[in-house]
């Protein structure tokens, strides 16, 4: 289990004439995948262009900690 407050993050490139490295530039991502809207926008300032697509969960996600009423 990963330690609270922690992001995740991968990277797969795909490339159809030349072998590649895994880690993409910056600014040269071309679809960004998110399951947090804060980590879409951290990532789109580090990774994107203007025409980066975008695919992002809306639905917020809350720490256990918040959800058992133990934090706020």
């Amino acid at each position: 289990m990963l330690p609270e407050r922690r992001s995740v993050l991968s990277n797969i490139r795909l490339a159809e004439k030349i072998p590649v490295g895994s880690l993409i530039l910056e600014g040269q991502a071309h679809v960004l995948l998110s399951l947090e809207s804060l980590e879409t926008l951290r990532m789109l300032v580090k990774l994107g262009d203007p025409k980066v697509v975008t695919i992002t969960n809306f639905h917020s996600l809350f720490p256990v900690d918040v959800l058992s009423g133990k934090a706020e």
